[in-house]
């Protein structure tokens, strides 16, 4: 699959959220997509939970909790995994290992700077 990058920009309330699960949908019919990675705050994880659930019926992983039990969840067979910024950076090993087809980050502003240390996983050549 080609590598590429797409920023859905939309104000606040117009459902920026339904139209990436709609999108992961599309991307895994149509484009072979098997691993998505959501990338967001920590206070929006279980919303992107539920989201997911809602519209698609489909269950999501959230990795949390200590660096061995992080691990562990990274090797799990899900579809989608949800992690907080904090993980994406510490984490950016086992994501890469991990080797997600789609990677969504939600409010994304909080990598504007390429130097922030929020940014590393985001930036990686083989995700």
């Amino acid at each position: 699959m080609e590598v590429g990058r797409v920023l859905l920009a939309d104000d606040m309330g117009l459902g920026k959220t339904i139209q990436a699960i709609a999108a992961i949908e599309l991307f895994h019919k149509y484009l072979n997509v098997n691993k998505v990675l959501i990338i967001c705050p920590t206070s929006l994880k279980y919303q992107w939970k539920s989201e997911i659930q809602k519209f698609t019926g489909r269950y999501s992983l959230i990795i949390e909790g200590l660096i061995h039990k992080r691990k562990e969840l990274y090797s799990e067979k899900d579809f989608i995994k949800i992690i907080s910024y904090g993980a994406g950076r510490n984490d950016s090993e086992f994501i890469n290992n991990w080797g997600p087809d789609l990677m969504i980050i939600d409010e994304a502003q909080r990598i504007k700077n390429w130097k922030n240390t929020n940014s590393p996983v985001c930036k990686e050549d083989t995700v």
